[in-house]
């Protein structure tokens, strides 16, 4: 007797396509930004404070960003010495933070900016890390955020230890291809940290993981009736 071979319906075939287009759809909560806690970079330490770099407006040093504002920032590592400015303060996440006051006490401050891709009209949130700190007499720090259509002051509550930092978050439209997020002191004394900076899309969905477990089942059943074809065809 001859066997048929069990053919893979067009039915199958569509159902297939369908689940891999989903399970493999690029995930919408990756972070936009790069370089977000700032660990990536050409690191040149200052020749006075070891584990610490003066960064000039207008440096692209550290790794896709560039320094804005009115005056230098500090590009900071874990392992800074203590007994000196930053000795007591460590990074939010990482090994690397950015203290956008620099040296001076007060104002002119720096910042960063970045250019992040986005699709317009689409609605995002940028998260940071604002650092504050009691070393230099309980002044809260203070940042002004610019993203898309939205643009806010920060300003953190009076610290209440040495090594304080809150994340934030502002939620912005895209106006264009291209939006660019920018962080400038806008207040404080001797420090003004950030860290941890990340751009999601607000809108996005997760993909569940019962999606996960079906598309592998469905990949495997029909491997299962493609083999059973060929051992039916022998």
């Amino acid at each position: 007797m001859i066997k048929k071979k069990l053919p893979l319906t067009r039915a199958y075939k569509s159902l297939l396509i369908g689940v891999l287009a989903i399970m493999f759809t690029p995930n919408s909560y990756a972070n936009l930004v790069a370089n977000g806690s700032f660990e990536n970079g050409n690191f040149v330490q200052n020749t006075s404070f070891s584990g610490t770099m003066s960064v000039p407006v207008g440096s692209t040093a550290i790794t896709e960003w560039t320094v804005i504002g009115n005056d230098e920032i500090a590009w900071i590592n874990l392992n800074n010495p203590s007994g000196f400015q930053w000795g007591d303060l460590e990074p939010s996440d990482g090994d690397w933070f950015l203290d956008l006051t620099e040296f001076p006490a007060d104002a002119p401050f720096g910042g960063v900016s970045q250019n992040i891709s986005t699709v317009v009209g689409e609605n995002y949130t940028l998260s940071f890390d604002l650092g504050s700190s009691t070393d230099w007499g309980n002044v809260p720090s203070a940042i002004t955020v610019n993203a898309g259509s939205a643009s806010q002051t920060f300003t953190s509550a009076q610290p209440a230890n040495t090594n304080e930092w809150t994340t934030y978050s502002l939620t912005f439209a895209a106006l264009s291809s291209i939006t660019t997020i920018s962080f400038a002191g806008a207040s404080g004394f001797q420090y003004i940290g950030l860290d941890n900076v990340s751009v999601l899309g607000a809108s996005a969905v997760p993909i569940p993981a019962a999606i996960w477990l079906f598309g592998t089942a469905l990949v495997g059943f029909i491997g299962f009736g493609k083999r059973r074809n060929s051992n039916q065809a022998n």
